[in-house]
C-alpha cells in the first residue's frame, strides 16, 4: 500500500529506527511538516521532491509530454526561423467543370453563397467518393466537359472580374473611390461574410430596353414585335443602335489613353475597343458583344428584335404558382435568364446546341454590374485578343450562348452549388433560391423555365405563349446565319 508523503519516514541523514515517526497534519496546520529543518540547498530540494513516487511517476509523465511536443513542432514547422511561417493549407487545384464540392477532394475550397442570404440555408451537396469520375448525367464524360466555367474560388473568382474590369474598361469604370463605378456596382454582389444582411437589397433590374439592328430600316421592319414591350410595359425607355450608332458609341464610352493601354507592357493588346475591333465579321459577333456591354454597364433588358413581349418586365421574376401573389419578404431578382435548350437523353445534342442545357441570349434582363456579364464579356475579350485559332471556333462558342450559359452556370455553382445536370428539367417556376424563416433570403437570380423565352417551340417541355410561365416569345428569324462568315452558330 502506498502511504501519504507525511506518512513515510523521513529520508534525513543519518536517520535511525529510533527517529520518531513525523506527525500528520492536523485540522489546525491542514499541511505537512517541512521535510527540512535547517536552510536546504537546491540539491537536496530537487533530490527531495523526486523521491515521492507519485511526483516520480508524474515528472515521467510531463518529461514524455515536453519531448513529444518538442518533436511534433520541430518537424512542422521546418525553416520556421529560416523562412518564416509557412502556409500549411494543401495545394488546391481548379475543380473540373460541373464538378460538385466535396469536402478534401483537394480541389478549390468549397463555394461561398454570393447574395446576402445565410451560408447555413443549403448545405453543400456531398458527393460519393465513387462518383469522382462518374459522369453527372447519362449524357457521359462529353457533355460535363464542354462546360468551361473556370475556376470556382469564390474569392479567386471575384479577384478574376475585378482584374478584368481595371485592364480592360476605362479608369472610370475600376474607380475604387467612386461608389457608382463599374467595379463597385460589380462588388455589390460578393458581400464579405460578416456584413450578410437578409435585409440587404440589391439592385432591381431598370426598365429599360436596348435593342440592334444593321440599319433602321431593318428595325422598322420588325415593328410589330418591338412594339410589343411599350404595349405591354407602359412607358418604358427604349434605346436602339444600328450597327454605325453601336460603333461610335463602343468607341466612345470605352475609349481609353494610350498609356492606358500600354500600361504594364501588356504582351497582348487589352481594351473593350481592341476586342471589338477583332469581331467586325461576321456581324453578329458585334451584336452579341453589344448586348453584354449594354446591359453590364446601364442595366434593363435586351431582346432581339424580333422577341415579343407577353407580360410586363416587372413580374418577369414572379413564380407562375403564386397566381399574382407574390410571398412576404420577396425580393426582385437582379439578372433572369431563360433555358433555351435542355435535350434531356439526346446523344446527338452537340449537332444542333453547344451544351445539352443553354441559357438564351436573345432575351437577357440584368441590373448593372451583374458578375454574369462582367464574366460574359470577360470570355468574348480574352478569345477575341488571342490568336485565332484554326479551325475558327463557331460564332455559338466565340460570342454567342457557349460563353453565356458558361458564366451563368459558374455564378450559380459558386453561389449555390448547383450544376448544369440540377437545372435540368425544371418546372414552369424556373428555379431561384428562397431562404426559409428569420434569416431568409432571396437569391439574385432567376433562372425561367424553357417557357419563359421560349414557349411554343413544340419541344423540351415547352408550353404555349398562353401559359403563364411565357414571358417572352421569340420568332426565330436567325437573320445572321445569312451574314458573311457565320457558318454554323
Amino acid at each position: 500500500m502506498i502511504l501519504p508523503d507525511w506518512e513515510e519516514k523521513p529520508l534525513l541523514p543519518f536517520a535511525n529506527n529510533n527517529t520518531p515517526a513525523a506527525s500528520p497534519p492536523t485540522s489546525r496546520t491542514g499541511s505537512p511538516p517541512p521535510l527540512f529543518k535547517s536552510n536546504p540547498s537546491a540539491l537536496d530540494v530537487v533530490r527531495s521532491f523526486l523521491t515521492g513516487k507519485r511526483r516520480l511517476g508524474m515528472t515521467l509523465v510531463v518529461v514524455v509530454y515536453v519531448l513529444g511536443g518538442l518533436a511534433w513542432y520541430h518537424q512542422s514547422h521546418r525553416g520556421f526561423w529560416r523562412d518564416g511561417p509557412r502556409d500549411h493549407s494543401p495545394p488546391l487545384h481548379e475543380r473540373p467543370p460541373g464538378r460538385p464540392y466535396q469536402p478534401g477532394d483537394g480541389f478549390e475550397s468549397p463555394p461561398l453563397w454570393l447574395g446576402p442570404e445565410s451560408l447555413d440555408k443549403e448545405p453543400p451537396k456531398q458527393v460519393p467518393e465513387q462518383a469522382v469520375d462518374t459522369p453527372l448525367t447519362g449524357l457521359g464524360k462529353e457533355a460535363d466537359g464542354v462546360y468551361k466555367l473556370g475556376g470556382l474560388n469564390r474569392l479567386a473568382y471575384k479577384a478574376e472580374l475585378e482584374s478584368f474590369v481595371k485592364t480592360h474598361f476605362p479608369p472610370k469604370d475600376s474607380d475604387e473611390r467612386d461608389p457608382h463605378s463599374l467595379l463597385n456596382a460589380m462588388r455589390a454582389y460578393f458581400p464579405d461574410k460578416a456584413h450578410r444582411d437578409p435585409e440587404t437589397v440589391l439592385p432591381p433590374i431598370p426598365e429599360k430596353l436596348w435593342q440592334t439592328a444593321a440599319t433602321t430600316s431593318d428595325y422598322q421592319n420588325k415593328y410589330d414585335a418591338t412594339t410589343t414591350f411599350q404595349s405591354v410595359n407602359g412607358d418604358i425607355n427604349v434605346t436602339f443602335q444600328d450597327d454605325k450608332t453601336a460603333d461610335s458609341w463602343i468607341r466612345s464610352r470605352f475609349a481609353v489613353e494610350e498609356e492606358d493601354v500600354s500600361k504594364g507592357a501588356a504582351l497582348l493588346p487589352t481594351g473593350i475597343v481592341s476586342a471589338w475591333d477583332r469581331l467586325a465579321t461576321p456581324a453578329v459577333l458585334r451584336s452579341d458583344f453589344w448586348r453584354y456591354l449594354v446591359l453590364a454597364t446601364e442595366g434593363g433588358v435586351y431582346a432581339d428584335t424580333d422577341v415579343h413581349c407577353l407580360r410586363p418586365i416587372s413580374t418577369w421574376g414572379d413564380d407562375p404558382s403564386w397566381n399574382g401573389k407574390r410571398p412576404d419578404g420577396y425580393r426582385p431578382p437582379s439578372i433572369i435568364v431563360g433555358v433555351e435548350a435542355d435535350v434531356g437523353n439526346r446523344h446527338d445534342w452537340h449537332s444542333w446546341w453547344p451544351r445539352p442545357l443553354q441559357f438564351s441570349q436573345w432575351t437577357i434582363a440584368s441590373a448593372r454590374g451583374h458578375p454574369v456579364l462582367i464574366d460574359s464579356i470577360r470570355r468574348v475579350v480574352e478569345m477575341a485578343l488571342l490568336p485565332l485559332p484554326t479551325p475558327l471556333p463557331s460564332v455559338m462558342e466565340r460570342t454567342g450562348p457557349g460563353p453565356f450559359t458558361d458564366a451563368v452556370l459558374r455564378y450559380v455553382m459558386i453561389g449555390w452549388n448547383k450544376t448544369w445536370a440540377d437545372l435540368r428539367g425544371l418546372g414552369q417556376d424556373g428555379w431561384r433560391w428562397h431562404g426559409e424563416g428569420r434569416e431568409g433570403g432571396w437569391g439574385d437570380i432567376k433562372i425561367l423555365s424553357i417557357t419563359g423565352f421560349s414557349p411554343g417551340v413544340g419541344h423540351m417541355g415547352s408550353e404555349e405563349a398562353s401559359h403563364p410561365a411565357a414571358m417572352a416569345k421569340h420568332e426565330f428569324a436567325g437573320s445572321w446565319r445569312g451574314q458573311e462568315g457565320a457558318g454554323a452558330r
